[in-house]
């Protein structure tokens, strides 16, 4: 079926899949229970992922764009780089009918996820308000620790991502000019607040953050607590 899909200009084809548990129930028919689907965007798919290579069929000749693959930065992911580099190079195509079943342990430490499993349902509007105002309360508290946390997010994941992008622009001199200014403005957004800022304010209001996951919220706040933790290790150094 995948390979039916694939014509001159297709670098890489992916199915739907069935969510199964470990007795072969199945959980949900589709992959895409809740979070959108995507395969065109080029920036949205270096920010999160949404192509499983278990599910994916790719040409003989991405292999020498692929290998060697970047350097390990974080919790890499081989897929996400494949299909970046397809979509670099060319088009990628999706087929909606589940093809295989991608089977959810209880224990799995990552997997499939649908909205609202690990919510309480019960929980009244207004103890939710108390739970975020308390959660609030605590994060300015505790923000050196905050800081530190989305610091080390920022070292492995941002500068993953940011890695990822250079490494397409040297190995697909080729692709369009149109992806090549989407890298350049992606490498670009690592280096400015208002080049990420104005990209999460647009996912927002565009509900591409069905796609991000949030992602790119946390790769901006991990920029500004670089920022604000540099800052302050220069005024510790002048004034202690």
């Amino acid at each position: 079926v995948l390979a039916d899909h694939i014509d001159s200009g297709t670098t890489l084809v992916y199915s739907d899949m069935k969510v199964v548990n470990e007795h072969d129930e199945m959980l949900h028919p589709t992959y895409w229970t809740s979070r959108k689907n995507n395969y065109t965007d080029l920036t949205l798919l270096l920010i999160a992922n949404t192509v499983t290579g278990a599910a994916s069929m790719f040409r003989r000749e991405l292999l020498s764009y692929l290998v060697p693959f970047p350097k390990r930065i974080g919790d890499a992911y081989h897929d996400n780089f494949i299909a970046c580099t397809a979509l670099s190079l060319g088009t990628i195509r999706y087929v909606s009918m589940p093809l295989y079943n991608y089977r959810q342990h209880a224990g799995n430490v990552y997997g499939h996820r649908a909205h609202g499993e690990e919510r309480n349902t019960g929980q009244s509007r207004m103890s939710g308000i108390i739970i975020r105002l308390k959660q609030m309360f605590g994060t300015v508290l505790n923000l050196g620790p905050r800081l530190r946390e989305y610091q080390s997010f920022y070292y492995t994941e941002y500068i993953r991502r940011v890695l990822i992008a250079n490494v397409l622009s040297l190995r697909c001199p080729e692709m369009q000019e149109h992806k090549r200014k989407e890298i350049k403005r992606f490498v670009h957004l690592e280096k400015s607040f208002s080049g990420m800022l104005p990209e999460v304010v647009k996912n927002r209001i565009s509900g591409r953050k069905m796609i991000t996951l949030g992602y790119d919220e946390l790769l901006l706040k991990s920029y500004l607590s670089v920022k604000i933790l540099n800052k302050y290790y220069k005024l510790k150094k002048l004034f202690l």
